[in-house]
């Protein structure tokens, strides 16, 4: 019965083969011995004098690092004492990992210790207005309006912290900020931080437009 449905099929599909073909005429295709010749005598094709490539520093590393780990934590017989030890290493190898991306992201460990010379706020607590318009008009007179920008909106931030409504930290973001504020100020900051996000960190060109634009965010900010 199996026999018979193989030979059943195997018709079937000589069947459907030549109906397909609808009597095209078959070229047959040869190989070229000659290129056959060139390939077979490419290095990449010698399959008789194969080299192995001896395993790099790195990879043996590897390797004998995946074995410890299998040894002290697949084999049965491994001493519980040895199975904490290295349980207490990798928990040390984590934490000082946490902690260095900690310190990475404030600025210090679990109390953040600010480095004030590294961050763009530093300082702007203790400048004044009159400071601030002070280095806004020397922007503008030196036609820098993304210089003039930034200090607009350097002096806003010391307005808003003065007012208790933001609180300045140096690994804060504008984001940080933003989501310190409720409402039409919280819209009215974000659209100001992007035009300065924009202008200073995006490297656009910034013209009396953009600046006059931030100005008005700023004084609808400090007057809200």
């Amino acid at each position: 019965m199996i026999k018979n449905n193989h030979r059943l099929a195997v018709c079937f599909t000589l069947f459907i083969t030549f109906f397909l073909a609808g009597g095209q005429q078959v070229s047959v295709r040869t190989f070229d011995e000659e290129g056959m010749r060139v390939y077979a005598q490419q290095q990449a094709f010698d399959y008789m004098n194969y080299t192995v490539r001896p395993p790099s520093i790195w990879e043996q590393v590897s390797w004998w690092f995946q074995s410890m780990l299998q040894e002290i934590f697949l084999n049965p017989n491994t001493p519980w004492l040895t199975r904490i030890v290295y349980y207490l290493i990798i928990l040390i190898v984590l934490g000082a990992a946490i902690y260095y991306i900690i310190r990475i992201r404030y600025g210090g460990g679990i109390t953040p210790d600010y480095n004030t010379h590294m961050s763009p706020v530093a300082g702007i607590a203790q400048t004044t207005p009159e400071d601030f318009d002070q280095s806004i008009a020397g922007a503008i007179k030196e036609k820098n309006f993304k210089l003039a920008i930034r200090y607009v909106y350097l002096k806003t931030l010391s307005s808003l912290a003065k007012k208790g409504m933001i609180s300045l930290k140096d690994w804060k973001s504008p984001y940080d900020y933003e989501r310190e504020l409720q409402g039409d100020m919280a819209s009215s900051y974000q659209e100001m931080a992007r035009l300065f996000e924009y202008v200073w960190y995006g490297d656009f060109d910034a013209g009396e437009e953009e600046f006059n634009k931030g100005r008005d965010l700023s004084i609808k900010l400090e007057n809200a």
